[in-house]
C-alpha cells in the first residue's frame, strides 16, 4: 500500500491549459460508478504554456528532433527558471472535477527510511 498518491492533472479554463497537483485525499464517484471528484491537499498549480522546460534540458525540445544539439543560449536559459514553476493554491482542500480534467497522472508514493551515517557508525562502535 502506498503512504500517499500524488496526482497531477490537466484542466482547461478559459481556452488555457493549467496542471493541478496536490495530494489525494478524497475521490467520488457518480451514480454510474465512474470518476466524478478528486479532492487535493497541498495543491498548486501553473499554467501550461508558460512551461520552457523541454526546451531548457539537454538533448530535449526542438533542438533534440531537429538533431543539431542544445543552443549555447539554452545554459544561461536554464540558470533562470525559477526552483518551482508551481504556484500555491491557498486552502485545506481543493476539487477538481473529473469531467474538466483532460489528463491524469497518478503517482504512488512510499516513504522510505533515511539512515543516519552518524548514528550508524555510533551504533557499530558501541557493538564492537
Amino acid at each position: 500500500m502506498p503512504d500517499f498518491i500524488q496526482i497531477a492533472a490537466v484542466v482547461c479554463l478559459g481556452g488555457q491549459s493549467y496542471i493541478y497537483q496536490g495530494i489525494l485525499e478524497y475521490y467520488y464517484p457518480d451514480e454510474q460508478g465512474q470518476l466524478d471528484r478528486l479532492v487535493i491537499s497541498s495543491a498548486s498549480r501553473r499554467l501550461l504554456s508558460n512551461d520552457d522546460a523541454a526546451r531548457l534540458l539537454p538533448g530535449r525540445g526542438e533542438e533534440f528532433n531537429r538533431g543539431v544539439g542544445v543552443p549555447k543560449e539554452s545554459s544561461k536559459r536554464r540558470r533562470d527558471v525559477p526552483k518551482s514553476r508551481f504556484y500555491p493554491i491557498l486552502g485545506d482542500y481543493f476539487v477538481l472535477h473529473y469531467d474538466e480534467v483532460v489528463t491524469l497522472n497518478v503517482r504512488y508514493m512510499k516513504y522510505t527510511k533515511v539512515v543516519d551515517s552518524v548514528e550508524e557508525n555510533t551504533a557499530a562502535l558501541y557493538a564492537s
